[in-house]
């Protein structure tokens, strides 16, 4: 029997300890006076769900802590023991914290156990019953249950009951494979667009940074032609130019190169740079006429570009990437 009941820092509950006498005991009050919380707090102590919500406002946890009287050869000592609780002198003493994270610990005599034995130590000690129980007959989702009793067809519920659990797990089971088709479906339909997006671009390994090199080109074509047309002056054609002055070089040189042998090799290396010189003026006329101002070809190398660079986020980092995507 449940010989005493202590509660404290429980919803309005500061600390309240109870204890019961043999055979019946009655709790009274008007309502409001706390009878239902004490039995919630019971319910808590035998493994009701807990949560912080339980605890008394400005305190850090609450407690319940219940004690229990057992006749020496009672026949739920041995299922207690089954949960690995031993009764001491015939007194078990069930004991539940709950902590303002809502985490709980439980204990029977002195000792952590889990909310599951807890749950099960309380179904064999205590019989909760509502003020309402009694009336389960007007609840309409019982009748048929009620009906099935009195005609004594359980089997016979229980095998459509087994059936119908059955078709709901093979329909379970067909909605699961259609959707599992639909879905193959749809990705066949994302591939196949995919693989036509990149096929229609036909992207060519390395293209990208060709087009790079080219938007560059076109982008500067006007100051580039500039460039090389002043550098082919400065070199060759202009008044002044580097290779006048290295002629006149060569000719002073020239003139005393007979008193020196010395001096012959630099007269050489003095008529080399005369033909490197010719050799430069001659690529940059050759690159001047070659560099192409072309604002349409340089819409179209930038159009390239961006379809290009859109195909490599969606498809992988680089170019090749995307090849392999498709292939």
């Amino acid at each position: 029997m449940l010989s005493r009941l202590h509660v404290v820092h429980y919803a309005l509950i500061e600390d309240v300890e109870i204890d019961f006498g043999q055979g019946l005991n009655i709790i009274t009050g008007e309502t409001g006076a706390g009878k239902s919380i004490l039995v919630g707090a019971l319910g808590l102590v035998l493994g009701a769900r807990a949560n912080a919500d339980v605890i008394r406002t400005g305190q850090d946890r609450c407690v319940v802590e219940a004690t229990f009287e057992f006749a020496e050869d009672h026949p739920w000592l041995a299922s207690l023991s089954t949960e690995g609780i031993e009764v001491d002198e015939g007194q078990l003493i069930l004991r539940r914290e709950v902590n303002k994270e809502g985490r709980s610990r439980c204990f029977a005599n002195g000792m952590a156990i889990p909310v599951r034995s807890l749950q099960q130590v309380g179904k064999l000690l205590v019989d909760l019953h509502g003020q309402h129980d009694h009336q389960s007959l007007l609840d309409a989702t019982r009748h048929i249950a009620f009906l099935d009793g009195y005609a004594g067809i359980e089997p016979d519920v229980e095998a459509v009951r087994e059936q119908f659990d059955r078709v709901e797990d093979i329909r379970g089971r067909l909605n699961a494979l259609q959707r599992q088709s639909s879905d193959r479906a749809d990705r066949r339909e994302l591939l196949a667009f995919q693989i036509d997006e990149i096929s229609s671009a036909a992207p060519q390994s390395g293209e990208d940074e060709a087009l790079e090199l080219e938007r560059s080109r076109l982008e500067n074509a006007e100051r580039l032609i500039e460039t090389a047309t002043q550098l082919e002056q400065m070199l060759y054609q202009g008044d002044d130019s580097i290779a006048d002055r290295l002629g006149a070089a060569q000719r002073t040189l020239s003139d005393v190169t007979g008193a020196d042998s010395a001096l012959e090799k630099k007269a050489e290396e003095l008529a080399a740079l005369g033909y490197e010189v010719e050799e430069l003026s001659r690529f940059f006329t050759y690159y001047a006429s070659e560099v192409e101002h072309n604002p349409e070809r340089l819409a179209a190398v930038v159009e390239r570009i961006e379809l290009l660079n859109r195909l490599k986020t969606k498809y992988g980092g680089d170019l090749d990437a995307v090849i392999s995507y498709a292939a």
